[in-house]
């Protein structure tokens, strides 16, 4: 195998596992309640997140 190639793969690695985090963080942020994708369905609790981030920006508030 030769340097180039070696290059290559792990530069492809790296591009392909920074696009797969960078979806599951816009996921995350999109907030919402249902998701399926690629046979997996998601159900999540937008209320219960919404409100532990209204206390985390409270906190930021109070500290500033």
């Amino acid at each position: 195998m030769s340097c180039c190639s070696e290059i290559f793969w792990s530069n492809l690695v790296m591009t392909c596992s920074g696009i797969l985090l960078a979806c599951i963080a816009l996921l995350y942020k999109s907030k919402c309640q249902h998701i399926k994708c690629c046979g997996c369905d998601i159900e999540r609790n937008i209320q219960a997140e919404e409100e532990l981030d209204e206390m985390e920006l409270e906190q930021k508030n109070n500290r500033a």
